[in-house]
């Protein structure tokens, strides 16, 4: 089945209705390009999470809604003559497939350091008066700033647990970041990925 897409975000919102959800692009006008925006009409389902803790729950409904847009810019950027698009493109589990392989989200050490110790979460840690008088706190926070840079590195395995409890302690305000879905995409990728198990029991 195909959704239709909207050539305007004020008249594609005049019609979304209960457990829906509006999702747009826009392009501002350049010499290459003249001001464009699109929008669509998603089932609420594709975009919520409720299954997941609610401590960290946001994180991963603004991951899915910052990809569904991407979805919807990109194709809507490869096929310009196009109004329809196929609804399976923005199923949940295509969603999340296509956030965790997004390469442009990649942060290497350097960067992923400058965004996290700019970020509100880092600056909420540090700024608490634990951290200039308590060395057991100074040693907690530089332990989950030194887990949060392992995550620039593709071979790094955090266990599903310590992912749950990296993703709680993430600011709501930093989830629109590049450094949130960074790490969201990160943490979730590795909560999913299977661990092999080896039997030793022969040995």
């Amino acid at each position: 089945m195909a959704i239709r897409v909207h050539t305007s975000i004020i008249s594609a919102a005049a019609i979304v209705a209960v457990g829906e959800k509006l999702v747009s692009a826009k392009w501002n006008e350049t010499t290459k390009q003249s001001k464009r925006e699109v929008a669509v009409v998603l089932p609420m389902e594709n975009l919520v999470a409720p299954e997941v803790p609610e401590s960290f729950r946001a994180l991963v409904e603004s991951a899915l809604l910052s990809q569904a847009e991407a979805t919807l810019k990109t194709f809507c950027a490869e096929n310009p003559n196009s109004f329809e698009i196929d609804e399976t493109m923005f199923d949940r589990p295509n969603l999340v497939e296509s956030f965790m392989n997004r390469g442009s989200l990649w942060l290497g050490k350097k960067d992923l350091e400058i965004a996290f110790t700019s970020s509100a979460t880092w600056k909420r840690i540090a700024s608490r008066p634990e951290f200039s008088s308590n060395k057991t706190y100074q040693m907690v926070a530089n332990r989950f700033k030194e887990t949060i840079l392992k995550l620039s590195g593709k071979a790094t395995v955090i266990s599903p647990d310590d992912c749950d409890a990296i993703l709680s302690k993430i600011e709501d305000s930093d989830l629109e970041t590049q450094f949130g879905e960074f790490v969201v995409s990160r943490l979730e990728s590795m909560k999913n990925r299977k661990q092999e198990k080896i039997d030793f029991d022969s040995l």
